[in-house]
């Protein structure tokens, strides 16, 4: 049973206020970056299509989802937007994923392996980033792993790797272990060798 306290509660949305808070970061970043809006649980509860409709009218084209029915209704609101689907898709999802144009992640190889196969039996290319783990410890390829895994899945005749999402925890560098220093040495691995003089 409900708490009576509980009954009475709701969330208003000022999209005014909405609006001049994304603008705002989008002023204070370089005019090359791109902002993922995450909005995920039904905007984490404030209303997928309201908030997803004035950030598109505020100039944000990449938005990220959890699920695919939810990616689907983001499709279906804003066509020309880029979708993110952050959790692992099934194989039986990938026509769907290709033919609604949007972009899940891969968070192991196997799974990577098993998206390509099914993409490549369709005969078209899965657009996809892919999720490193930098030190959340939750879902995506370790950032050890990824180093040697990066080569093989862009091999993949099935896979489009567009990006890498780096997902990690906080910024502290207290041990060798710590999410910075992971971060870091993922980036120094995966720097260009500078040419020799």
């Amino acid at each position: 049973m409900t708490p009576a306290f509980q009954k009475n509660t709701w969330i208003e949305i000022d999209l005014g206020i909405l609006s001049r808070n994304i603008r705002s970061l989008r002023q204070a970043l370089a005019h090359t970056t791109a902002t993922v809006f995450v909005v995920k649980s039904n905007a984490y509860g404030h209303g997928l299509i309201p908030v997803s409709r004035c950030a598109w009218e505020c100039g944000v084209r990449w938005f990220a989802v959890v699920h695919m029915d939810e990616a689907l209704a983001l499709r279906a609101l804003l066509p020309g937007a880029n979708v993110l689907i952050l959790s692992a898709i099934e194989p039986s999802q990938v026509a769907q994923a290709i033919e609604a144009e949007l972009t899940p992640v891969l968070v192991s190889e196997n799974q990577a392996v098993s998206l390509a196969a099914a993409a490549a039996a369709l005969g078209r290319p899965l657009t996809c980033h892919l999720k490193i783990d930098t030190g959340m410890g939750r879902l995506g390829i370790l950032w050890r792993d990824a180093i040697s895994a990066i080569p093989r899945l862009a091999q993949q005749p099935g896979l489009r790797i567009r990006e890498s999402a780096r997902i990690s925890r906080r910024p502290e560098a207290k041990t060798a272990d710590s999410p910075r220093n992971s971060r870091n040495a993922f980036a120094a691995r995966c720097a260009p060798a500078k040419p020799r003089a």
